[in-house]
């Protein structure tokens, strides 16, 4: 498949103004991965027929956004930002002898990342 960079954005484009979330940030190759896995799931070949798909069923737009999620989840995932985290913000947050400290992961999945920061304190 060979798909050009101007449908990506405009899938990309449709996806964020359809799910009012921001597609447009992701890169390009992975959304074009996605793409190609779903049109060989629909037996698509040419990307014109898949975005006139995309047009008629608004749950295929759901169906690609889910794909295009990064559905990761790991104990101390990205080992760098832990490091940071121990290294230089919990010094400061901790410096500033306060009784009641809140902390909040978002998008943490299943709660790995969240265990992995109540670990870290």
């Amino acid at each position: 498949m060979n798909i050009k960079k101007k449908d990506i954005q405009y899938i990309k484009t449709l996806l964020t103004t359809t799910l009012t979330v921001d597609f447009l940030p992701y890169k390009d190759s992975t959304v074009m991965r996605r793409i190609e896995k779903r049109m060989k799931v629909l037996q698509l070949t040419e990307t014109k027929s898949y975005i006139d798909y995309l047009k008629a069923h608004k749950q295929e737009l759901q169906i690609l956004g889910e794909d295009i999620f990064i559905n990761v989840t790991d104990f101390f995932r990205d080992p760098h930002v832990f490091q940071k985290i121990k290294q230089k913000i919990l010094p400061i947050i901790f410096s500033q002898k306060k009784r009641t400290v809140k902390f909040w992961v978002a998008g943490c999945a299943t709660g790995e990342e969240a265990y992995s920061l109540a670990i870290l304190i």
